[in-house]
């Protein structure tokens, strides 16, 4: 293991010790399942107590810089958002950088939503009710993920939920090179550090003149 994997592992492991055991309060308000969405990604499912079907639902991708974080870190916002707003949240799990390089994320977010599409009704949702959104990186995944299926007709008709807390300067959302997002000139310092060899791929743009 290089020493570059190993502060990862560390990092990762020392955020979801921190976040995990907060707000223990929080499960009681809500029911949880864990499933597995298209097959290959974690899921949990949070049903607010006594709520009847169908309800609406919010597909939720968690934050962490594309690199960090997963569904446990996010258990206990996610059963608050459930509770707060009497609705059925799916979180979903994505594949993290740096062992999974762009598009992999965006491609999971994809298909978790598709999935969602096609298996609402068997989570106890209903169909004209659904809704999308995430914190941070998960607020990129969301709109990017919304951009791929919004143009589909009668596939979804949700209300965007981006909670997003993000510099321009983050990871591109689409396929594009020359995506204004991937690398503009404004200053990240808080992330560069921790984040950016996280984010790079082989595919940076030429800056234009």
């Amino acid at each position: 293991m290089t020493t570059g994997s190993w502060r990862l592992r560390a990092m990762r492991g020392a955020l979801r010790h921190i976040m995990a055991g907060r707000d223990p309060q929080a499960r009681g308000l809500v029911t949880m399942r864990d499933l597995v969405i298209d097959g290959r990604l974690d899921g949990r499912l949070y049903t607010p107590v006594s709520a009847p079907p169908p309800g609406p639902v919010l597909l939720y991708f968690h934050g962490g810089g594309f690199a960090f974080c997963d569904i446990d870190t996010h258990d206990a916002l996610c059963a608050r958002l459930a509770h707060a707003g009497a609705l059925r949240v799916l979180s979903c799990a994505y594949r993290l950088a740096p062992e999974h390089a762009f598009p992999a994320a965006l491609d999971d977010a994809v298909a978790a939503a598709l999935w969602l599409a096609a298996n609402t009704e068997a989570l106890g949702g209903d169909p004209g009710r659904l809704a999308i959104g995430g914190d941070s990186a998960g607020g990129y995944l969301a709109e990017a993920a919304f951009g791929v299926w919004a143009p589909r007709p009668r596939l979804f008709a949700p209300a965007l939920c981006s909670m997003q807390c993000c510099s321009r300067r983050g990871p591109r959302l689409d396929r594009s090179p020359g995506s204004p997002s991937a690398w503009p000139s404004a200053s990240f310092p808080a992330a560069e550090s921790a984040f950016r060899p996280c984010w790079r791929t082989p595919h940076r743009p030429t800056p234009q003149p």
